[in-house]
């Protein structure tokens, strides 16, 4: 894949994860039923309304959502590479805390994961654009 490929593949990404972080964080600021099953394991609502789903007073779900606006404005401008890559880097520590409190909660949250996935995506993607510029 062409460096323009990846690096259009990377926006997207991180818009799908501004999309899902902009409705945790509805979530968070405005309580309301997310739309997500209740099937034991799968229950979104147990997750973000835990006692995980906030850092030191700050819902997770702020946090989340300024990570990616920060990621896109870095991606796109990327003028320091090590900038950029510690801020995506920050990213995977968040992804281990989500990942943490699931697994101590022994329940999923499919919007959680998803944004998960979209930052280790992102990270990779942001790797092979900077291997080519």
């Amino acid at each position: 894949m062409n460096v323009h490929k990846t690096e259009r593949l990377l926006f997207v990404i991180l818009l799908m994860a501004l999309l899902d972080s902009a409705y945790l964080l509805l979530v968070a600021l405005a309580p309301q039923t997310l739309a997500c099953p209740d099937t034991g394991i799968i229950n979104c609502a147990s997750v973000v309304e835990s006692v995980f789903s906030k850092v030191f007073g700050v819902p997770l779900a702020l946090l989340g959502f300024v990570w990616v606006i920060a990621a896109i404005a870095l991606s796109y401008y990327m003028r320091d590479k090590i900038q950029t890559t510690l801020w995506f880097a920050a990213g995977i520590v968040g992804v281990a805390y989500s990942f943490t409190a699931m697994y101590s909660l022994r329940e999923i949250c499919i919007y959680c994961s998803v944004l998960d996935i979209l930052v280790i995506a992102s990270l990779v993607l942001l790797y092979k654009v900077q291997q080519h510029t």
